[in-house]
């Protein structure tokens, strides 16, 4: 199940990458790179071949996990940001570190919000599955 989520995440990456190179066509004529953050509630990354293959494109990725801080200023550095494999809020233990992380989602995602109403871009895929 785990592989087969993986493998929808990227394909659903690379259909976002094929939107922002019809963007980013020129790209070699002196354009700036496109910035791509990737938030995520695990520890996956983006694949090292994706992000090759990209990069002579002026595609760049920064992966971070969806619960460390972000600030409007930090978001403002990228062209699109895509909140993968997203299962939603979660009823875990309520540990410190658990309403740490859930609080700064919240946060992060009226941050998110903002900046999408401020022209960002935006990419959301949710965990779907029973």
């Amino acid at each position: 199940m785990i592989d087969r989520l993986l493998r929808y995440t990227r394909v659903l990456l690379v259909l976002c990458c094929l939107g922002l190179l019809t963007h980013n066509a020129g790209a070699q004529a002196g354009r700036p790179p496109v910035n791509v953050l990737v938030l995520v509630n695990t520890a996956m990354s983006i694949d090292p071949a994706l992000a090759q293959q990209l990069a002579p494109e002026g595609i760049q990725f920064v992966t971070r996990k969806l619960a460390d801080p972000l600030s409007a200023e930090m978001l403002r550095q990228f062209h699109l940001v895509v909140i993968a494999d997203w299962e939603g809020p979660k009823m875990a233990y309520y540990t410190m570190e658990f309403v740490r992380d859930n609080l700064n989602i919240r946060r992060n995602l009226d941050l998110i919000q903002q900046y999408i109403k401020d022209g960002g871009g935006f990419f959301f895929s949710p965990v779907v599955g029973g």
